[in-house]
């Protein structure tokens, strides 16, 4: 099969020769002090001219740890430096690079974003959300140690949702980095797309992203409690995004950022509260208030509704209230928004019936309706069991979504697909 594939396309491959890497010491800032031989890789540039390509002095150093000294990677713990190459002393500046008189500064821009460069936006913005969801919904379940039947339901729910394995409990999880779908391993590849799309972030942004995850690696290696960790992250998590919002050029790549990030939302908000509805216990206000918590929407319903939570108001507040950033409704025009938006910058036809098949899925109750669902009997169980089922209708159209983006955005298969115009 391996062999097919590289006769068909041929043009898709490369190959490349694994090299022995060179060792330089390094400084170790943490633990034990002191110089450590470790594997470097240097990374060089150069610029182009008139007259053609010209090698620039120094270059970028990426250090590889102790325990992958084979394998140069930020990912896994590696770091990097610039390396800057100084004059003797006398020697004058390098001549400027000449510039064509004809290319004037204001015609100079690139018209494409190269298509691997917004897929990583877009995961981006997917992982930025997926790791704030899962961070909630982790700190509102050990939140609710203190009320066992609490306490059983969220755990549950957090399984099903694929947040914990099966046979693990929520506090043991959050240090589970083996665990693919945990916290950990959304972080680390949240981490690797920020990588990915280094050069559209600023210096701010990426210490942000850097540092996050760095105070995550040190919190669970210590002793401090379950619920300081995720607080902590959960205020990264918030800086992350408002750079994402007033620190990004906002073109094309950050229109798939955002659209990434609300599809993200629509999707778990959408998975998770129908797994809320199967309980049998849905209507409860214990219940509801760890509902609210998991969506981190607590004390919005408090300044809200002048009652005790209760599951239709909560319902009220999280799919039909068009003003609340995680509501089903707000994020379903918002992305219908976003994607005419996208639609316009590409200068392509609007896909509404996509945009339009995604809004029609969100549920539209009336206030009779949503008393009917926290009433008690046969009849209300139904109704919450069928709301369920079409809240899974929801999340199956927002992944339907997400994967038509993929195909008409980040195809690699031709030299026509490798961008999007700008």
């Amino acid at each position: 099969m391996r062999h097919l594939r590289l006769r068909t396309r041929p043009h898709a491959y490369v190959a490349q020769e694994h090299l022995a890497l060179s060792q330089a010491p390094v400084w170790r800032p943490y633990g034990a002090l002191g110089f450590a031989a470790k594997t470097i890789s240097i990374r060089m540039y150069a610029t182009a001219s008139a007259s053609g390509h010209r090698v620039m002095p120094g270059g970028l150093a990426r250090i590889a740890t102790d325990t992958a000294v084979d394998v140069v990677s930020t990912q896994r713990g590696g770091g990097s430096k610039d390396i800057w190459v100084l004059a003797e002393p006398g020697q004058g500046h390098e001549e400027a690079i000449e510039t064509p008189r004809s290319a004037s500064r204001m015609a100079v821009r690139y018209d494409e974003i190269p298509s691997r460069l917004v897929e990583n936006l877009f995961w981006f913005g997917r992982y930025s959300v997926r790791c704030e969801d899962k961070t909630f919904l982790l700190r509102g379940t050990i939140g609710a140690r203190i009320d066992e039947a609490v306490w059983k339901t969220a755990t549950r729910i957090s399984r099903e949702v694929g947040l914990i394995p099966a046979d693990a409990e929520p506090i043991a999880s959050l240090r589970d980095d083996r665990n693919p779908q945990g916290v950990i391993a959304d972080v680390r590849r949240l981490a690797w797309c920020a990588s990915q799309v280094r050069g559209r972030l600023s210096s701010g942004y990426w210490r942000a992203v850097s540092d996050m995850q760095r105070r995550l690696q040190d919190s669970l290696s210590s002793r401090e409690e379950p619920r300081a960790i995720l607080d902590r992250l959960s205020l990264s998590l918030a800086a992350l995004a408002g750079f994402s919002l007033d620190d990004m050029t906002q073109d094309t790549g950050w229109r798939l950022l955002r659209i990434g990030r609300r599809l993200e939302r629509l999707q778990f908000a959408a998975d998770l509260l129908a797994h809320y509805l199967t309980s049998s216990s849905a209507t409860r206000q214990r219940h509801v208030e760890w509902l609210l918590e998991a969506y981190d929407s607590l004390r919005i319903y408090r300044s809200r509704y002048a009652v005790t939570p209760q599951l239709g108001t909560a319902l009220d507040l999280l799919i039909r209230d068009s003003e609340h950033p995680t509501a089903l409704a707000f994020l379903s025009r918002s992305l219908k928004r976003d994607l005419t938006s996208l639609s316009l910058a590409l200068g392509r036809s609007n896909n509404r019936k996509a945009e339009d098949a995604l809004e029609d899925t969100i549920p539209s109750l009336s206030d009779v309706e949503l008393l009917a669902l926290e009433a008690s009997g046969p009849e209300a169980e139904q109704a919450r069991q069928a709301l369920a089922g079409r809240l899974r209708s929801v999340a199956a159209a927002a992944g339907a979504l997400s994967d038509r983006l993929s195909m008409r955005h980040f195809a690699h298969i031709s030299l026509n697909s490798q961008a999007i115009a700008t």
